[in-house]
């Protein structure tokens, strides 16, 4: 398939949802048979986890920066019963620590986010997903803790992954009056990461604020621009597409194609970015 993936800078150098989402795919399961290559499923919970593997060899594209979407996917979903492992760019990315934060759509995804990261050399990876966590508001007794502590409690405990994923925003968008404040919520994440560590962050889809989801992803990419040695992985590219069928009723949360979807768009991200 020919790739369509457009660079969006490089660097020298150096939702409102409920507590407790239900899980469900009304559909025929498409890919049961992942499940039972994984160990563990943890769905509407926190999610942190390590898991490790062994190491493949292969050559990492040298690219340093891009959007990626639908088109990057080696097998878009709904088309075919592939593995999850095949959803995505193939082979070692070079790295082997990751660190991710996300929320509720993570946190659904977490077998098949463990599965495509073993199954492309990631040794370690520490994923924290949890439903309804926002980027700033949260702290962690009467709602979910946010963002910004969470990722500043891993920085304190020594966390230093060789590459970061950001899954953050879709339960912030519509819930500011304007673009400046989404910018400095996604400035403030930003600034937290050490600046020659590469970047992903997986952009929103919330069909409800449509107006403001396009403006919270346009702020992320400019972002991720100007900083350079990141690449942002299109959630929305992928959500949006009705023929694609990957999200549950509520058109917010990933059904079963769409958690490997998901994963397989993380995975492709961090394909364009070398170690």
């Amino acid at each position: 398939m020919q790739q369509s993936v457009q660079p969006v800078g490089q660097q020298s150098s150096p939702e409102q949802e409920s507590p407790q989402p239900r899980y469900y795919d009304a559909r025929k399961s498409r890919r049961g048979f992942v499940i039972a290559l994984i160990t563990v499923v943890v769905l509407g919970a926190a999610a942190i986890v390590v898991l490790r593997s062994d190491r493949f060899t292969s050559e990492t594209p040298q690219v340093r920066g891009a959007t990626v979407g639908l088109a990057d996917l080696d097998t878009p979903p709904g088309e075919t019963d592939a593995d999850v492992a095949d959803v995505g760019s193939t082979g070692d990315y070079g790295f082997d620590t990751l660190g991710m934060v996300g929320d509720s759509i993570t946190a659904g995804s977490l077998a098949e986010l463990q599965y495509v990261l073993k199954a492309h050399g990631v040794e370690e990876a520490t994923i924290d997903g949890v439903p309804s966590r926002r980027i700033e508001l949260g702290n962690g007794k009467s709602e979910p803790l946010n963002g910004v502590s969470t990722l500043y409690g891993l920085l304190a405990d020594g966390l230093e992954p060789d590459a970061w994923v950001i899954a953050l925003g879709t339960n912030d968008v519509g819930q500011y009056g304007d673009e400046v404040e989404y910018a400095r919520l996604v400035d403030t994440i930003v600034d937290m990461l050490p600046a020659d560590v590469p970047l992903v962050w997986v952009d929103v889809y919330r069909p409800q604020y449509l107006q403001d989801t396009e403006a919270f992803n346009r702020i992320v990419r400019d972002r991720l621009e100007e900083r350079g040695h990141a690449a942002v992985a299109s959630w929305y590219d992928i959500a949006s597409r009705p023929d694609q069928q990957v999200l549950q009723d509520d058109q917010i949360h990933p059904n079963e194609d769409g958690r490997a979807a998901f994963a397989g768009l993380v995975a492709a991200a961090l394909a364009t970015l070398t170690a």
